[in-house]
């Protein structure tokens, strides 16, 4: 199974994903709420998503996402 990323290969989320859990295939999807419907479907068992950025500060879509999908 692969782990679900918002963005690109080289994205930070890519890289923590290696972090997490080394050598799994990690799957990239354009938006956040792509990575939570993702997981929700059982396509991944993890997302790797931001909660909070240098420049702005949290992650509130993130937070609404979790809410919402209650995970």
């Amino acid at each position: 199974t692969c782990l679900a990323c918002r963005g690109v290969p080289g994205a930070y989320s890519g890289e923590a994903a290696a972090k997490f859990c080394p050598g799994a295939p990690v799957r990239y999807y354009p938006s956040f709420q792509d990575v939570f419907e993702a997981v929700d479907r059982g396509e991944a068992p993890y997302g790797i998503l931001p909660i909070e950025n240098s420049n702005a500060g949290s992650v509130t879509q993130v937070y609404d996402l979790m809410k919402a999908y209650r995970f």
